[in-house]
């Protein structure tokens, strides 16, 4: 979720490379919460679970960490898995229902509270790596299950361990990729996040996860170098992970600042703090110049200059002090340009754009934007109102309000605004206005994408068979991932087979080097699939090369390669469109099934684009 990243410091290392990225970029790591029904029954488990995500936020940002937790989804479950241990947290990594709903929501960790019946609280995989980068099976593994009445620090704790941490020196417990990613404490005086307060003779717990370089705990450094035998720093750990972690799963909420699925930095090599598939890399393809185009928007739209890539048809309300200013963010497709509404006195003053003329009195209409405030200079985040209203004057000379939307907006994220509304008509209308505003004064009011159209008289019928992808790249890389030594895998502008972007994998380290993406919880055994693609070795390609299309599961019989289909790619620049059968059948419970495209020689590049999955109609 997030900013982007460019790299101008040409010829560090790896691993260099990979600790900088993940120090300044702010990544968000999407959670999706899961309870017992006796939880639901007991608990005011809303509460809670924001309660628990608000103390995970303070940690990191008082550990002087770039990251957030985001809740996606929460809901109760059916069944309880049972008591919190090895097992359950077994039942709910293998759930087919619960793969999928984390695939629906977007969700990089998944965890699942229970009723506490014993002394455990918590129990979470910890995710093994080298070398600054986390196994590429890790996004399999990041569950946990706590109890719910274990405190605060239960879910931090818990996803603490899915990022590799372990818990103190003191407990013998070290972490999975580096030894020193662990908490520590000091006897009697505190211990941090993800150490035990019982080693460390029942000493208080402090908001912190461990970090040498920080003298936040009790006026005490928080952690101890991590050359040191007793090493521990949790957050130099998390710095390296954050990013790998936050790419588990394609976004599925739109925060208004980066386009769905995508996460900050995308481009470069794996493991370096970066989600593939940005475009960011310099001479990777990346548009800065250009100007987003979003052709549904202006579809049908009775709003003029609705993205605000210019603004003479908009007019500043009310104060007189009130400016309208374009704020630029850079986007994958270009500069995206946002209204930025300053110097506001009132809760009344915003933005207005006349509409005589285009409302029609029993037409219902649809109103879509998105609306958010303007983080101040203090960096603080504010919540308050956003509104959209008509101003409306009749024939008897008389102005009146008709509000179509007040929603609560923050700074933290633009938030989403539907309404179905039709035109109040007291009398004859004979001016119509659109007005956006609400916010007190001197908050600065951020707008955009907003749009007018006529409703449908009819409601669409939702597809009977919608695809499970439909990957074109147009906005983000969907969660495809480098594997087996892609170095690269990004989106590319000036080569696609249908739109503007399609994915290149390049710097191939061997023949089955490529792109990859997660199918758990989207197909199901014996069920008979189709699957689509476009591929191609690119413009520069002198000879034809092998594409390799597999499906890697594993079930309780082990490891299993099934080849869907091998096909020879042509050279010279040209595309493939390949379709091919998708069936398996697994033993008992499907742990892993991932799609893996590859085949060429290493010195060619991959080129894949328009891919589509979708379930067979049953006859």
């Amino acid at each position: 979720m997030a900013s982007q990243i460019k790299r101008s410091l040409m010829g560090l290392s790896f691993l260099t490379a990979s600790i900088m990225s993940a120090s300044v970029v702010a990544e968000t790591v999407d959670v999706m919460l899961l309870y017992s029904p006796e939880v639901a029954e007991n608990t005011d488990i809303k509460a809670k679970m924001a309660s628990w995500v608000e103390y995970a936020n303070t940690v990191y940002k008082n550990s002087e960490l770039n990251l957030t937790l985001r809740l996606v989804h929460s809901e109760a479950l059916s069944k309880d898995y049972g008591k919190i241990d090895q097992e359950t947290l077994k039942k709910l990594t293998d759930d087919s229902k619960v793969s999928k709903l984390r695939q629906e929501k977007g969700a990089d960790i998944v965890s699942f509270i229970t009723a506490r019946t014993g002394d455990k609280c918590i129990v979470s995989w910890m995710p093994k790596g080298e070398n600054g980068k986390l196994k590429e099976t890790s996004g399999n593994l990041a569950f946990n299950v706590f109890g719910d009445s274990c405190g605060d620090s239960a879910l931090v704790h818990a996803i603490g361990h899915n990022f590799s941490l372990g818990h103190s020196a003191r407990q013998n417990s070290k972490g999975g990729m580096y030894p020193w990613a662990r908490g520590h404490g000091q006897e009697g005086l505190f211990t941090t996040v993800m150490a035990y307060s019982s080693a460390y003779g029942d000493a208080p717990q402090v908001a912190m996860m461990s970090t040498p370089s920080l003298k936040k705990c009790k006026d005490q450094a928080c952690g101890i170098d991590k050359e040191s035998e007793n090493g521990a720093d949790a957050v130099s750990n998390m710095k390296q992970v954050a990013a790998q972690i936050a790419a588990y799963m394609p976004t599925k909420v739109d925060d208004g600042s980066t386009p769905p699925g995508d996460k900050p930095g995308d481009g470069d090599k794996p493991g370096d703090g970066d989600k593939p598939g940005d475009g960011d890399k310099p001479g990777d393809g990346d548009t800065p110049d250009m100007v987003c185009k979003k052709p549904d928007l202006e579809k049908d739209n009775l709003i003029l200059q609705p993205d605000f890539n210019s603004v003479d048809k908009w007019q500043p309300f009310y104060t007189s002090a009130t400016q309208l200013k374009q704020h630029t963010v850079k986007r994958d497709c270009g500069r995206d340009n946002l209204l930025h509404i300053t110097n506001r006195k009132q809760y009344y003053d915003g933005v207005i754009q006349d509409l005589t003329g285009k409302l029609e009195a029993d037409q219902k209409y649809t109103l879509t934007a998105k609306l958010g405030l303007k983080v101040g200079d203090d960096g603080k985040e504010n919540r308050d109102f956003g509104l959209v209203a008509l101003l409306i004057k009749n024939d008897l000379g008389a102005y009146y309000y008709q509000y179509l939307s007040i929603k609560s907006i923050t700074t933290s994220e633009m938030t989403s605004i539907k309404e179905t509304f039709s035109l109040q008509a007291l009398g004859k209308v004979e001016k119509v206005k659109l007005l956006i505003f609400g916010p007190k004064g001197q908050r600065d009011l951020m707008v955009d994408e907003i749009k007018i159209s006529k409703s449908s008289s009819e409601t669409p019928e939702p597809p009977k068979n919608p695809p499970l992808l439909e990957h074109s790249f147009e906005e983000n890389d969907h969660g495809w991932k480098p594997a087996f030594g892609s170095g690269d895998l990004v989106r590319k502008a000036d080569f696609a087979h249908g739109g503007q972007w399609s994915l290149m994998s390049s710097d191939r380290s061997h023949w089955y080097s490529g792109p990859s993406i997660n199918l758990k919880g989207l197909i199901e055994a014996d069920k008979a699939y189709t699957l689509s693609l476009a591929a191609s070795l690119g413009k520069d390609a002198k000879a034809e090369e092998n594409i390799d299309i597999q499906l890697f599961y594993v079930d309780e019989d082990g490891y299993h390669w099934q080849r869907l289909t091998t096909e020879k790619l042509a050279a010279g620049g040209a595309w493939s469109e390949i379709t091919t059968a998708l069936k398996f059948a697994p033993k008992g419970v499907v742990k892993y099934a991932n799609l893996y495209i590859f085949g060429p020689e290493p010195s060619a590049s991959l080129f894949i684009d328009d891919i589509n999955l979708k379930l067979n109609s049953e006859e």
